[in-house]
């Protein structure tokens, strides 16, 4: 009798269309949002260029690494890649960071400050990577800003005018990582507000709470805000974001887990109860705000 396979170990389907979205629409002095490989994305606003959870080789888990390809030409300073001035990490989960590759980008290009997740243990985190970053960092004097911020504090920096972001701590979604240090974003990009939710836990009220009184344009968010029913709520009830993105999708060739094809049957089913969401499928993939 034959093995049976279970669905993590068959192989990717085939290719799946990109999901177009739903009235989308670009407003004055249009930001971008460029994808280097899973949650990685480049934020271009007024010609400034901010990079968040874009560094990581890692072939361990089940979501796709930067190709590469992409990797060098962050080194490098080439473009699309040339001129960002600051780095920034939710958390240091290996699918999202790469202290290897961090200074290797460091050593390349000049930027005004890293914000790093404070801590270097935890599941999910290479403590060794962690720590030759840091001890990097300190041998240089880099600029560095480090994160520990507890629930229900947030703290706002200035980056350059017309440009700023707030910071707060989240839970990590599961209670195996709930002792990782991991944040959220919130970009002021010339009155445009694009939050990054990272790998938060799903908690309605404390989104709510934390974003009182803000007006989110854009959520960037992981596939499970819109396929887990307290994930929509966070959304929908919590954030209340004008519209969405959605990003941390493996690459065709790296989806054992079908998330690709989950996406897009959530989009059918729950894509009309949300504001128009936007994906990005693959590398270099772009969506104007």
């Amino acid at each position: 009798m034959a093995a049976v396979r279970s669905k993590r170990d068959l192989p990717p389907e085939g290719p799946l269309p990109r999901p177009a979205p739903r009235q989308w629409w670009e407003g004055e002095e249009p930001v971008e949002l460029r994808l280097t490989a899973n949650a990685g994305v480049l934020l271009t606003s007024r010609g400034e260029k901010l990079l968040v959870d874009g560094l990581h080789d890692s072939r361990a888990h089940d979501f796709s690494p930067v190709a590469p390809e992409t990797l060098a030409a962050l080194a490098a300073g080439a473009p699309p890649w040339d001129g960002i001035r600051w780095l920034f990490y939710t958390h240091l989960h290996i699918d999202h960071f790469s202290g290897r590759e961090t200074i290797r980008f460091l050593e390349g290009n000049r930027v005004e400050k890293l914000f790093l997740p404070a801590g270097n243990g935890g599941p999910g985190i290479d403590r060794e990577d962690v720590s030759a970053l840091r001890s990097w960092l300190t041998q240089r004097a880099a600029p560095v800003q480090e994160l520990r911020l507890p629930e229900y504090r947030s703290v706002t920096y200035p980056l350059v005018s017309g440009i700023r972001v707030t910071a707060f701590r989240s839970l990590h979604a599961s209670e195996e990582f709930e002792e990782v240090e991991h944040e959220c974003f919130l970009f002021d990009l010339a009155g445009k507000k694009v939050l990054f939710l990272g790998d938060s836990n799903y908690d309605r009220d404390y989104f709510a709470t934390m974003l009182d009184g803000v007006e989110v344009d854009t959520a960037v968010v992981n596939p499970l805000f819109l396929t887990n029913p307290s994930g929509r709520s966070v959304v929908l009830e919590g954030v209340r974001p004008r519209r969405v993105v959605i990003d941390h999708i493996p690459f065709q060739e790296d989806d054992k887990l079908h998330m690709r094809k989950l996406v897009v049957r959530s989009l059918e089913r729950w894509g009309e109860s949300f504001p128009p969401v936007a994906v990005l499928w693959e590398a270099g993939d772009t969506v104007r705000l």
